[in-house]
């Protein structure tokens, strides 16, 4: 968390534990304070608490709450191609192929599942970070490939860095460990978890997905 957001917990943390804190006082002891209000004080933890783990879930997302702390919500299916300095022996030029990331997000967390037609990859680690000078966000993610991308390679592990363009839009590049790297275009069509290239193209048809122009 950023400075700011440490500071926007913490004004949120005082309120909601002071907030209930009083509501206890004036409803139960008609604004008597003595020792019976520390006792009461229990109570006020375990409403802050269930409060940060129903916002951490879901509250972040609802109108009013989402002022709290502002985070893009990129949740949902993505789909688009990749384009990738690899290619069958005896050829050049570069592979392009269609791809879907099923991106899953809470407050703190983000989870990618990326599919192409025969592999399926998951991220290992996911990071939203919305860069405080330019105000760009950026998806970073490591991953691994549950296929093997070529015969005898073993598995595949790599990492990426997308930038968020508007609200449905990400783009960027990606590195893997042997040495093949590309680029990937995707555009955001439904807040669905696709499972595969197929269920995707059920939402929107291969021709209007995000291309390289």
């Amino acid at each position: 968390m950023s400075a700011a957001d440490l500071k926007r917990f913490a004004v949120t943390t005082a309120i909601v534990a002071l907030g209930t804190l009083a509501l206890q006082v004036w409803l139960i002891d008609s604004w008597q304070i003595g020792l019976h209000t520390l006792r009461r004080a229990t109570l006020a933890v375990t409403a802050t608490t269930l409060f940060w783990a129903t916002y951490a879930k879901w509250g972040w997302k609802w109108r009013l709450l989402r002022l709290i702390f502002e985070r893009p919500r990129i949740a949902g299916t993505w789909t688009g191609h990749l384009e990738s300095n690899w290619v069958p022996q005896n050829q050049e030029g570069t592979t392009t192929i269609p791809i879907i990331f099923v991106i899953r997000q809470t407050l703190l967390t983000v989870t990618i599942q990326s599919y192409t037609q025969g592999m399926e990859g998951s991220s290992q680690v996911a990071n939203l970070i919305t860069q405080i000078d330019s105000g760009s966000v950026l998806v970073s993610y490591v991953y691994m490939l549950r296929r093997e991308f070529t015969p005898g390679s073993g598995h595949q592990q790599g990492a990426g860095e997308l930038r968020l363009y508007g609200k449905d839009e990400l783009r960027g590049a990606y590195w893997t460990n042997d040495g093949n790297r590309g680029r990937i275009t995707l555009r955001h069509i439904d807040k669905k978890h696709c499972t595969s290239i197929k269920e995707a193209q059920g939402l929107l048809p291969l021709s209007k997905w995000a291309t390289f122009s």
